[in-house]
């Protein structure tokens, strides 16, 4: 099954956190926060992403209510469809959190046209339209009502060799500053997540640290993003650093010249993109060695977002 068949709440009770690419990463880290705080949970994901379980492991730990709908938004009207869904089954959202979002490493000229319209597609027009969709119904609650868009640091620095992706995520931000604007009588508390480099591993992370390369100074790991992202949410924090050394870097990016702090961050990504690769051919060699190994031995897999 893709989804959860909602069982009838209380009007006091029905209202949920809806979270999209909440199967793995910060969104699966805001899920678990967010259900710390006592939120209800829409968590929303790819199928085959291993969405039932992780929203099974978070309604055992913790007393809310959770939900999964497996849905490629990127695909025949996704974000409709989940709308559509949270409809069908009387859920009402008070917290939206547009985690969704996907990128790239390679210069324009060698990067598909079908991936940069993906890329746009997730990072901007399913975020702009789940907001849409949902917005009368968080204006109706009214106060406790909020909205979390996921930025990046890159939505302030132009880096070469993600251009899109960081052109995209200048678009999270503007857009999150300009509706915080629209709702600001309406109770609605609109706000930016902002963070930098992010590994969805304890291991892989401390492996990042071990090797000492540039640009490991400004790693972090998805469950501190996701901590300090609920907690300024709740407290209505327009745009979210994860870290004193992220918002130093937002708010030097906006006081240098353009194009040193392009060149700059083209390094240091570079540097950090190498380094994943290297790691990830490291490990994958490693899985190949375990595959040999008897069939009750097990291998853990480790991914860079």
């Amino acid at each position: 099954m893709d989804q959860t068949e909602p069982t009838k709440m209380t009007e006091k009770n029905n209202h949920y956190t809806l979270i999209t690419g909440a199967s793995s990463g910060i969104g699966l880290q805001m899920a678990h926060e967010c259900a710390k705080w006592g939120q209800n949970l829409i968590m929303v994901a790819l199928p085959n992403s291993g969405l039932r379980q992780a929203a099974e492991e978070i309604k055992l730990k913790y007393s809310v209510h959770v939900i999964y709908y497996c849905i490629d938004l990127a695909e025949n009207e996704g974000p409709e469809r989940l709308y559509q869904y949270t409809t069908d089954h009387l859920l009402k959202v008070n917290i939206l959190i547009n985690n969704v979002g996907t990128g790239y490493s390679g210069m324009l000229g060698t990067t598909e046209i079908h991936d940069l319209k993906n890329i746009m597609y997730l990072n901007n027009f399913v975020m702009v339209t789940l907001t849409r969709l949902f917005i009368n119904q968080l204006k109706d609650y009214g106060q406790g009502a909020y909205i979390l868009n996921v930025g990046s640091l890159a939505s302030f620095i132009p880096i070469p060799g993600k251009s899109v992706y960081s052109a995209s995520k200048a678009f999270v931000l503007n857009f999150s500053i300009a509706m915080r604007e629209e709702l600001k009588t309406s109770g609605v508390s609109v706000s930016c997540l902002c963070p930098g480099p992010v590994i969805t591993s304890i291991e892989l992370l401390q492996r990042f640290k071990d090797a000492g390369n540039k640009g490991n100074w400004i790693l972090q790991s998805p469950e501190e993003v996701a901590r300090i992202a609920i907690r300024k949410l709740l407290k209505g924090k327009k745009v979210i650093h994860p870290s004193l050394k992220i918002y130093i870097i937002s708010v030097l990016s906006g006081l240098l010249p353009d194009g040193f702090v392009s060149r700059i961050a083209g390094w240091v990504f570079r540097r950090i993109a190498e380094k994943a690769k290297k790691i990830q051919i490291s490990q994958e060699q490693v899985a190949t060695s375990k595959s040999n190994l008897p069939e009750n031995s097990f291998r853990k897999i480790s991914n860079l977002n």
